[in-house]
């Protein structure tokens, strides 16, 4: 039952197929047409992602990996043109077009777009720009992932907030997002965990923002995201890594942050 961490990032361990992982134990508790149809026959598609999924995994990110969420991640400005700006001062990026007006306007329309094209230059009218500025930022920031400035605030504020905590800001401070892989001799399984924070050996933290951080909510958040079957499928694994037995890894502590202002961080275990 030999453990292997791999040099996955996030994106790879989520492709990575033909393991067990914690998200499939728990629809396997839910349902086990469900499991079926996603992880054995795959006639089911994952569930898409909604806005606070999305919210957290960039929280994640900028807290966990905070290297790679300043060159992944980048603020996408608004395209709005304000009207009071003079026309002619718009971009040097893209080339104003000017209106043409009365006889002889297409001739005259068709020639200017011609030099212009011939001198590779961008042009846009007033109801155009947003679009063609849009598409040209975008092309400058290929390979990048685009967040809004609000987006970016709240990242920013759970980082700081647990940078800022006495003790949390030591428990991310070790393997982050760390990807192992082992065999499971009972099963014959192959299993996978993607574990948030490993400060020393026997010890994981998993990283969660949510709206209210107060026990009597994390334990409702707990008890409907089977949080108990994380915890045990994570220090499963780091036991075999250890090559110790289970009840020698400790129980893993979850460092849960609000995720929108005052970001107050609390530090539980189950």
């Amino acid at each position: 039952m030999n453990a292997e961490i791999q040099p996955w990032s996030p994106s790879e361990y989520h492709d990575a197929h033909g393991f067990v992982s914690r998200g499939a134990i728990v629809e396997a508790t839910r349902s086990w047409k469900l499991y079926a149809g996603k992880y054995v026959t795959a006639t089911l598609d994952a569930e898409p992602a909604n806005a606070a999924m999305k919210l957290g995994v960039i929280e994640h990110a900028a807290t966990l990996q905070p290297d790679y969420f300043e060159s992944h991640y980048v603020v996408e400005p608004s395209w709005d043109y304000p009207e009071d700006r003079p026309r002619d001062e718009w971009d040097d990026q893209i080339t104003m077009r000017p209106e043409f007006r009365g006889k002889g306007a297409k001739a005259a329309r068709d020639d200017w777009e011609a030099t212009q094209a011939a001198a590779g230059n961008l042009t846009a009218s007033r109801t155009e720009y947003p679009k063609i500025k849009r598409e040209l930022w975008r092309s400058q920031h290929a390979g990048q992932e685009s967040i809004t400035p609000r987006e970016q605030l709240l990242c920013l504020g759970v980082q700081t907030a647990v940078y800022a905590h006495p003790v949390a800001h030591r428990l991310v401070s070790g393997d982050n997002e760390q990807a192992l892989t082992w065999r499971d001799d009972e099963t014959g399984l192959y299993c996978k965990t993607l574990r948030d924070a490993r400060p020393a050996p026997g010890f994981l933290v998993d990283l969660k923002t949510t709206f209210d951080p107060s026990p009597d909510a994390f334990a409702r958040t707990a008890a409907k995201g089977l949080l108990h079957i994380q915890d045990a499928f994570y220090t499963l694994g780091e036991a075999v890594l250890l090559g110790v037995p289970w009840h020698e890894v400790a129980p893993m502590t979850f460092v849960v942050v609000r995720s929108v202002p005052p970001h107050e961080v609390a530090l539980y275990t189950l």
